[in-house]
């Protein structure tokens, strides 16, 4: 559901406005009406703004030195308190690190180039060749590919070749002076360095570059948390600037209007603290035609509230709408077992969850426990079905499973009644036509909330009549004739004929309701069976799963029974952990994207959801 909200508008003097900030960040329910920062955008704030950024990039570098289980062995755990102050300090030095280490890097790239320049000629003494240089001998040094090299060179001229074993020569002219050789190409670029004073050089910078990044380690393995003190320091610092500067001034300036809106279960506190600080406010519950301005706040129990962050992956409702978030989720819950439809599968998935999940934070933990959930429901529809890592229990001749096999929901059980359907496909579209009418009857409740009952009429007929319809063909099918039940079933359908095609829109003229009616038929007819058809979709992909185990699983031993046993055991245990991880991670993103789909366009679509809700976040001090 979607907690209620109040509109508090606060007048406050402006020698009192810091103070009042303050203790309203202390009462930490209050979401504050605050402008863009285009518009309140100060040097201070934009200060600010770019530290924070420049804190967190520092922290994203500093994360990523953070050592492994077996490279802490190397490094000593020191428990540094973890306080502002040190924080403060540590960042200090990371950013020196920073560009210090950034400077070794780049000199290390320079001294790489010149070491890839100077490979060909070897190495060399630049000393040497000062001292041929002082008694006037010149060495000019050249290179060209091997096809352009002319062996007529050798014979005018003092020519030594240095490296003539890939596509280019590398040669070298000795001359009495400093003329250059006329051979018709341009001397060879060489280093002022020689190849091991440039390896020298490269050493030294890779040597200064490990000391830092073993500083480095340390530091993130004793004192992320500092860093972290700090970043929530420099958070709180802007939010607070931010709030403070979205306060209205008026009056010369001695006056400030703050505007926020709080919870109705936090109101009792927000007005005690107004009543003993004697501050002047205006107090409103929020409406529904302030939907596009009240902060959402969900509130859902325990097992709905594992749905929330797909409710929040598309949009939040906004303040007129119901919260989708409990009329979804069961849904979702069945779609993802259904997409996946292997108890075995289910049983792993449940495992590995309840593994992880004492090892995450609050945050991540939630989600580990939705796929336990999850996890559970895939086991159930599996059993149901049938199914366990891709073995059709129905055909296996395991004398302990056989009482039980005629129980399994599957096609070969269901054929004397439904002959060549499938059971789950026909589950699927029942339980997908639910969801859709569901859905159109949330839409009905939240037309009327919005605009009244009248203006939900129209809705309520297409329902209505729609199930009127369909239970009259079922009961023509099947051969039941009950007069007075068929009669008010027909009466029903044309009452909800008359509501669709001339109450569509009140207050507007019959003709345009007619043609609007039948706009809206045309919709109804194709968008329902559209609708209808993507759920089949969940039979199919927990078909495919299924089969595709089960192909793994015949190659596994199919492909290996000629093998000797251990040999056997091997490939078909390889066979089957590839197989089976390739199979498992197809139906893990299936189970994920369709239910998702079927939510967001189905469900949503015929939910009337308009989503486009705030978040709600309170002004406090963390």
């Amino acid at each position: 559901m979607i907690e209620p909200m109040s509109h508090y508008t606060f007048l406050v003097f402006h020698k009192d406005y810091e103070n009042f900030l303050s203790e309203l960040a202390d009462l930490g329910v209050a979401h504050v009406v605050t402008k863009s920062q285009g518009d309140i955008m100060t040097d201070a704030l934009r200060k600010q703004l770019d530290d924070l950024t420049d804190l967190r990039s520092d922290i994203t570098f500093l994360t990523s030195f953070k050592p492994t289980k077996k490279e802490k062995e190397g490094l000593s755990l020191t428990h540094v308190a973890s306080t502002l102050e040190q924080g403060m300090k540590l960042w200090t030095r990371i950013q020196a690190i920073r560009t210090e280490r950034e400077s070794l890097i780049r000199k290390q790239q320079l001294m790489e180039k010149e070491i890839e320049l100077m490979e060909p000629w070897g190495d060399f003494s630049f000393k040497r060749l000062q001292q041929l240089n002082d008694a006037g001998y010149i060495l000019h040094f050249f290179n060209c590919v091997d096809r352009f090299f002319n062996p007529q060179w050798e014979e005018d001229f003092d020519l030594i070749k240095i490296n003539d074993h890939g596509p280019q020569v590398y040669f070298v002219i000795l001359t009495h002076g400093t003329d250059v050789p006329e051979i018709g190409i341009e001397p060879s670029r060489i280093s002022e360095l020689s190849l091991s004073e440039a390896q020298s050089k490269v050493n030294e910078a890779q040597a200064a570059q490990q000391a830092l990044d073993k500083e480095l380690e340390g530091y993130a393995l004793n004192d992320l948390d500092s860093l972290a003190l700090l970043e929530q320091k420099m958070t709180n610092a802007v939010d607070y600037s931010t709030v403070e500067l979205s306060g209205d001034k008026q009056a010369d300036d001695r006056l400030l209007i703050l505007e926020t809106w709080v919870p109705n279960v936090s109101t009792p506190a927000v007005d005690a603290y107004i009543e003993e600080a004697a501050i002047y406010s205006q107090k409103e519950k929020a409406t529904i035609e302030e939907k596009d301005e009240v902060p959402i706040k969900l509130k859902n129990n325990y097992f709905t509230k594992l749905f929330e962050p797909i409710t929040e992956m598309f949009a939040l409702p906004n303040y007129s709408e119901l919260d989708p978030t409990p009329y979804f989720a069961p849904f979702y819950f069945l779609f993802f077992g259904l997409c996946i439809g292997d108890a075995g599968y289910g049983l792993l998935l449940f495992l590995v969850s309840l593994f992880v999940r004492p090892k995450l934070d609050k945050t991540k933990r939630s989600y580990a426990t939705l796929t336990l959930w999850l996890g559970g429901s895939t086991i159930f529809v599996g059993l149901v079905t049938g199914v366990f890592f891709g073995i059709n229990l129905s055909d296996v001749d395991w004398g302990w499973i056989q009482p039980i096999q005629h129980y399994f929901i599957n096609q070969k059980n269901f054929e004397p009644m439904l002959g060549t359907y499938d059971p789950m496909m026909i589950f699927a579209l029942l339980i997908g036509l639910t969801q859709i009418f569901f859905g159109m009857g949330i839409n009905v409740c939240k037309i009327t909330k919005q605009h009244g009952f009248k203006y939900a009429l129209a809705p309520l007929g297409w329902i209505v009549g729609l199930l009127s319809l369909a239970a009259v063909v079922i009961l023509g099918v099947i051969g039941v004739a009950i007069p007075v039940l068929t009669y008010l079933l027909y009466t029903l359908i044309g009452v909800s004929a008359l509501l669709a095609f001339f109450y569509n829109t009140p207050g507007k003229n019959p003709l345009i309701n007619f043609s609007t009616g039948l706009w809206d038929t045309y919709n109804m007819a194709s968008g329902l069976l559209g609708d209808t058809l993507s759920y089949i979709r969940l039979f199919a992909l927990g078909l495919a799963g299924a089969v595709l185990g089960g192909v793994f699983n015949d190659l596994a031993f199919d492909l290996t029974s000629s093998l000797p046993l251990v040999a056997q055991i091997i490939a078909a245990g390889l066979i089957l952990l590839i197989g089976h991880s390739i199979n498992i991670g197809l139906c893990l993103i299936a189970a994920f994207v369709h239910p998702l789909r079927l939510t967001f366009v189905e469900f949503y679509k015929n939910a009337g959801f308009e989503g486009g809700g705030i978040v709600y976040k309170p002004f406090s001090k963390s």
